[in-house]
């Protein structure tokens, strides 16, 4: 299980909400903090923890990737994202034009595989 701290938007650091109330630990571990610091912590362990200097293209290459390689070999593959409302979900999945998501860089490969791998009597003159 992989836990993607997502960077805060323009507008939250226009607006000056952009004090977390998560502490990436290392890349297995995080901790939560109320928001204002007030009351205990609590720390979580996942297999993988990405932080919010991640890109949207290391996401790719270290999380779906691998996936999409063993897809060709014939191995199903399935990317969840699951997370409230404002977590980073949507980022995360499509991106934006500049940086785009799993689901558009995925499209991208596997289409650019199968171009690539296509019979001749397929390719254009």
């Amino acid at each position: 299980m992989v836990l993607r701290v997502r960077p805060f938007t323009t507008d939250e650091i226009k607006d000056g909400k952009n004090v977390s109330c998560i502490t990436v630990d290392s890349d297995t571990h995080v901790t939560l903090r109320k928001a204002g610091g007030q009351g205990g912590a609590v720390g979580y362990t996942f297999n993988t923890v990405l932080g919010p200097s991640v890109t949207q293209e290391e996401l790719f290459a270290r999380t779906v990737m691998p996936y999409v390689e063993t897809f060709f070999q014939g191995t199903p593959a399935l990317i969840f994202c699951y997370g409230v409302t404002n977590a980073g979900k949507t980022f995360t999945i499509t991106g934006t034009p500049e940086s785009p998501g799993i689901v558009p860089r995925t499209l991208e490969t596997i289409l650019a595989a199968l171009h690539a791998h296509r019979p001749a009597a397929f390719k254009a003159p």
